[in-house]
């Protein structure tokens, strides 16, 4: 997820969006998903866990999604 922002590998879905606004809360969304899967990959068990690691990425510092 990182990768394909960060990186050269840009990914359509978040690209296209044509709103700048929308665009970039897109792409903090992917980053602070991307780096929690990083940071936590270890402990996600089922796929609670991973849409509980989503809901708690995408909800620190006010973003929501």
């Amino acid at each position: 997820m990182i990768r394909r922002i960060v990186g050269l590998s840009h990914v359509a879905d978040i690209e296209t969006i044509a709103d700048d606004q929308a665009r970039e809360a897109a792409q903090r969304k992917a980053l602070a998903i991307g780096k929690q899967l990083v940071l936590n990959h270890r402990g996600l068990q089922s796929g609670a866990d991973f849409i509980s690691l989503i809901h708690m990425a995408t909800t620190f510092k006010g973003v929501s999604l």
